[in-house]
């Protein structure tokens, strides 16, 4: 065996030197023997990938837990690949308040985004892979960035937390000053003329408003397909590793930008938009990006600063000789090689340092020189504007809980009444009329390190931003059963945003509040049956919506929006069977008023980039102003492995990974990117009759909810079992006749994962007996990527026997899970599309069951569940 693979390792040395006379910028040479784990930096990975290193091999060697594979023996990896760099060679930064023609320096030094061995890192890039076996980019699902960001090519999004530039910028040197010697290079590559040019279309822009960026060549300079442009939150930041989003132009153009040789080349037909875009990518591949070009951002992200500014860098990559100590440093990873004899390791290391000799390798040190910048933007509304507005139900009909975010801190005030019949009521010459009443309420925030583990606590770019003020105010006395009219805003000391907006004639401005647009909400039913009970078809009837795993989505938020939005004219905008367009002659849509919305976790699937947060909120907000969110806590909001003691984790769980049994290891990890459920907790209410919003229950009419979290403990004996059992001894069935359970992960689901069908097991233990004891209607969960619906009574894998019906429902947005199913006899329905739930109760007898499909509403599948009075 050693013989072979010597005389592998020649062969291979043989190609590696065929390719390096070929390719005189090769930076590394694969040696068949040299191995280092998967969690080191996977930049230099990635640029071996572009240059099309293929590695025809890859070994894979299970020790532990750590995952290695065939790699690059050349420089030191623990700076990113970048090798050494001399300590006098770092980023010159101007003063940017000055504009002189000698700028004041400021010296910055390069900083890795984290640390390459963090446990995060090995999750994704190491176990991850293993279960996965899908590559880094491209075939997974990812949290879009900040201005949803596309690969060239294949247009996937890119990932905030795992972003090459990202990386690559938090290694590089920056500079700007016409002074300084590297731009004096800088110069030199243009030719003697000025730089390019970086404009705005506008010195304003509000939030979901477009706004364009043209940027435009030189007399004699160019703009080149790898240079970046960064934007920078506020306007004067002065740390050039600070930004908010950045991007290549290619990226740019695959995004949607357009770049071009000459004006009267660009095509106009929106119908040949697509053939456009391939064009401008190619063109934005060669070595200029085309002259010139513009991209336009449809809308513009939630950021809570007065101000922006996009920066224009040009990137340089300069080769530098990689130290023969440092490549001869790798063959630690060889020296642990239990079969490898101390000879071997010296002959190794002889042939090693001879190779180093005889091929001056390099690696590249990129330098990004500032050429260009759109001044400041002004973002009048963006710190007192409020967004991430949504509703909840408490446990009592005559409630209702408003939540929103603003960058403002003051008094959230929420202003509210009966709603008129006539909506143009609201509106007198501008002016809102007053409403009959105002609540006030309470604030709250959480910084990267209330959190508890990395990527959810580092304060990179792409990862934590401050999510501004969370406001809560609770609205009491309300009718039951009637419609009321609010708005929301933050009301300040003196009214100190008087200065800000003095300019901006909107009556969404009044007394030093900026408020919301006004938006309407129905409040619950009276608790019980009517009696006599209500018949079939009779006007009490309503539906509610239920989905799980929606955030993230695969083709970026405005694809989720426009989702949403379609659900949105579907449940709530079309006349309903009780709605009094009906009464005047109007064609009804075939359904019943939507109350409320039940999302079964898995909500905006931030993982750590708390931007996502904001992105989601936003691509809802069609909705959750409207009818009540109330949600469950799911494994990408809660799951972690440290950093929970002290205090940290919401939920109260004392133990520093929160809930991790013996036989789930594999299942309970870092889902939640070191989140630990602290945003979940901050940003929602949940009725207070449990723990928070880990597990809560509530009753709207005549159905009892009871929310559980499978990431907790559920054994007999623990808080959440004592909890259930008491919350189900307590259900009057005279007055709620139906009784849901709901949590994140299934019972029941026949995809063929045994890591998931060992916790679903565990879960059945602990709880079918007590849902067959007291009754339990239905069971509803997601968490599995794919709709499943069982037969009705199941019970311990038996149909018909006197259990719920379990259905899993997690298809509202996330990738659909591409595992085959197995076979079972209790599997009834099941579909591989994008949905979600609209459930009806009818009367306290009957309720009917709807799987639709997100594209075009169709019912995929339906089931109604009968049940006798006694």
């Amino acid at each position: 065996q050693k013989q072979k693979q010597k005389q592998k390792q020649k062969q291979q040395s043989q190609g590696n030197e065929q390719s390096r006379s070929s390719r005189n910028d090769s930076a590394a040479t694969i040696s068949a023997s040299s191995f280092r784990p998967l969690t080191r930096s996977t930049s230099s990975m990635r640029r071996a990938r572009r240059k099309n290193w293929f590695l025809t091999s890859v070994l894979v060697v299970s020790c532990v837990t750590s995952m290695y594979v065939l790699t690059v023996s050349g420089p030191d990896h623990s700076n990113g690949g970048l090798g050494e760099r001399p300590n006098d060679n770092r980023v010159v930064v101007a003063d940017w308040s000055g504009g002189g023609s000698s700028p004041s320096a400021q010296q910055f030094r390069p900083r890795r985004r984290y640390d390459a061995s963090s446990s995060y890192r090995r999750y994704r890039h190491g176990d991850w892979r293993m279960t996965d076996n899908r590559s880094i980019r491209g075939d997974r699902e990812a949290v879009p960035t900040l201005l949803g960001i596309v690969e060239p090519v294949t247009y996937d999004m890119i990932d905030s937390i795992d972003n090459e530039l990202y990386e690559e910028m938090a290694e590089a040197t920056f500079v700007t000053g016409t002074d300084h010697p590297l731009v004096t290079r800088t110069v030199h590559r243009y030719g003697a003329s000025r730089m390019p040019s970086l404009d705005a279309d506008r010195d304003a822009v509000t939030f979901h408003h477009p706004l364009t960026l043209s940027w435009e060549d030189g007399s004699d300079v160019a703009v080149h397909y790898d240079d970046v442009v960064a934007l920078y939150c506020p306007a004067t930041e002065t740390d050039p590793y600070k930004f908010r989003d950045a991007a290549t132009f290619e990226q740019i153009v695959a995004t949607g930008g357009m770049a071009w040789d000459d004006e009267d080349e660009v095509e106009k037909d929106d119908d040949d938009y697509f053939t456009n875009r391939q064009r401008s990518h190619k063109k934005a591949r060669g070595t200029r990006s085309g002259g010139g070009g513009s991209w336009t951002i449809k809308r513009f992200p939630i950021i809570r600063e007065q101000s922006c500014e996009f920066r224009l860098w040009s990137r340089q990559r300069q080769r530098v000789p990689v130290p023969v100590r440092t490549r001869v440093k790798d063959l630690a990873a060889v020296s642990t090689r239990r079969d490898a004899s101390q000879k071997r390791r010296q002959e190794q290391k002889e042939e090693n340092e001879k190779v180093n000799d005889d091929n001056n390798e390099y690696d590249f040190e990129t330098t990004f020189t500032l050429v260009a910048r759109t001044g400041s933007i002004s973002l009048p509304r963006a710190v007192a504007e409020p967004t991430a507005i949504h509703l909840a139900l408490t446990y009592e009909p005559t409630e209702m809980v408003v939540s929103f975010t603003t960058g403002a801190v003051g008094v959230p005030v929420v202003q509210y009444g009966p709603t008129f019949d006539d909506a143009s009521a609201y509106a007198y010459d501008g002016d809102y009329l007053p409403f009959a009443f105002e609540s006030t309420g309470t604030s709250v925030t959480y910084d990267a390190t209330d959190m508890c583990e990395e990527p959810a606590t580092l304060t990179e770019p792409g990862l934590f931003v401050s999510p501004g003020q969370i406001h809560t105010v609770r609205l009491r006395g309300l009718t039951v059963d009637s419609d009321y009219s609010y708005r929301v805003g933050v009301r300040t000391r003196g009214g100190r945003f008087h200065d800000v907006y003095k300019d901006v004639a909107d009556s969404m401005y009044e007394n030093g509040v900026v408020w919301s647009h006004v938006h309407t909400f129905h409040t619950a039913p009276r608790v019980g049956v009517t009696t006599p009970p209500a018949a079939l078809g009779s006007s009490h009837p309503f539906s509610f919506l239920v989905y799980a795993d929606q955030g993230s989505p695969v083709f970026g938020w405005e694809a989720s929006k426009m989702s949403v939005e379609q659900l949105v004219d579907r449940e709530l905008d079309r006349p309903n069977a009780g709605s009094k367009a009906v009464k005047k002659g109007a064609q009804a849509h075939c359904m019943y008023p939507v109350r409320f919305v039940q999302h079964l976790g898995g909500l905006s699937r931030a993982i750590g980039a708390s931007h996502a947060w904001d992105a989601w909120f936003d691509s809802i907000t069609n909705l959750t102003p409207r009818i009540p969110l109330m949600i469950a806590v799911g494994d990408t909001e809660y799951d972690h492995k440290s950093g929970g003691g002290n205090g940290k984790d919401p939920s109260g769980v004392t133990t520093d990974g929160g809930y991790t049994p013996s036989w789930g290891h594999s299942v309970f990890a870092s889902a939640s990117g070191g989140e630990c459920g602290v945003p979940t907790a901050r940003r929602f209410t949940m009725p207070s009759t449990g723990n928070g919003v880990f597990w809560y229950s509530y009753t709207y009419g005549t159905v009892r909810t009871i929310v559980l979290s499978s990431e907790h403990d559920l054994s007999a004996g623990s808080d959440q079992h004592r909890w259930f059992l008491h919350e189900l001894r307590s259900v009057d069935r005279d007055r709620t006749p139906w009784v849901i359970v709901e949590s994140h992960r299934p019972l029941y689901h026949s995809q063929m994962r045994s890591e998931e069908l060992e916790v679903a097991i565990a879960m059945r233990y602990e709880l079918e007996p007590l849902m067959y004891d007291f009754g339990v209607d239905l069971y509803l969960s997601g968490h599995a990527k794919t709709y499943l619906r069982t037969c009705g009574g199941l019970y311990r894998s038996k149909c018909s026997v006197g259990g719920p019906v379990h259905i899993a429902v997690g298809t509202m947005g996330a990738r659909l899970n591409p595992d085959p199913m197995y076979k079972n006899s209790w599997t009834d329905s099941t579909a591989e599309e994008r949905g979600y739930g609209r459930l009806t109760i009818h009367n306290a007898t009957a309720l009917h069951w709807e799987f639709v499909a997100n594209i075009d509403g169709r019912t995929l599948d339906n089931v109604w569940i009968y049940k006798e009075m006694d």
